[in-house]
Order: C-alpha cells, then structure tokens, then sequence
C-alpha cells in the first residue's frame, strides 16, 4: 500500500476474516469496513504525497530564490570592486600627476638657483677682480 496506493486481495481477505472473527457484522457491513478503512489509508496517503510535493515545490522556490539573491550579491559585489579599481586608479593617476608637476617645479627653481648662483658669482669675480670687498651691508673700496 506505501509504494502503490493499492491494497492486496490477500490482505483485503485477511482483514474481512478478522473482522468476521471479532465482530458479528454482516458480510457487506464487514465489506464496508475494510473498503472504508482502505479509502482512508488511500486518502492520507494521497495527503501526504500532495504535501511532499508541496514542500519539494517550496524548497525549489527556495532554492531559486537564493540562487537569485546570490547572483545579485556577486553581481553587486563584482560592481563594487569595479569601483574601488576605478577609484585607485584615479588615485594613482592624481598621484602621478602631482609628482610630475613637483618634479618640474623642482626642475624650475633649481633652473632658477643655478642661474641666481652664476649671476652671482660672475658678479663676485668682479667685484674681487676690482678690488672692492663688501663688508656687512656696506662696501669699502
């Protein structure tokens, strides 16, 4: 009966003949009884088949849902570190230009040093050419 859904002759005879035994029905009374025990077992199993399948119907619903929910996490996540990749590269590239444009400011004034340095040593060679020595904030000739 738990695979199929049918009960046997031979067990349909042996629950008339312990009924008979036990009982003093009549043989449809008797009949009656054991096909009314039988539609029974038949109607809880066919419950519990429908439930089974119920509960297999709400573990696939489950299981789509969390599929569904991980793929917009990943989804989610993949667009986030797309984000932070995009942002350390900004970063790096802001960096990047701020060393350029230190390195040239740098390059410059020390342009300017090395041209303010000349200047004044051709200016120094000169005066110590001359002969005129400067002394605090004054000059003495």
């Amino acid at each position: 009966m738990l695979r199929t859904g049918e009960v046997p002759e031979d067990d349909l005879d042996y629950l008339r003949s312990a009924l008979a035994a036990r009982t003093e029905l009549t043989p449809a009374q008797i009949d009656s009884r054991v096909e009314q025990a039988v539609q029974q077992a038949q109607d809880l199993r066919a419950e519990a088949e429908q439930r089974l399948e119920d509960a297999r119907a709400q573990a696939e619903e489950a299981m789509a849902a969390a599929e569904t929910r991980a793929q917009e996490l990943r989804a989610e996540a993949e667009q986030r570190l797309q984000e932070a990749k995009d942002q350390a590269i900004a970063a790096a590239e802001k960096a990047r230009h701020a060393a350029i444009w230190s390195a040239l400011f740098l390059a410059v004034s020390s342009l300017f040093a090395a041209v303010a340095a000349w200047m004044g040593a051709i200016k120094g060679g000169a005066d110590r050419d001359a002969g005129r020595v400067w002394k605090g904030l004054t000059r003495r000739r």
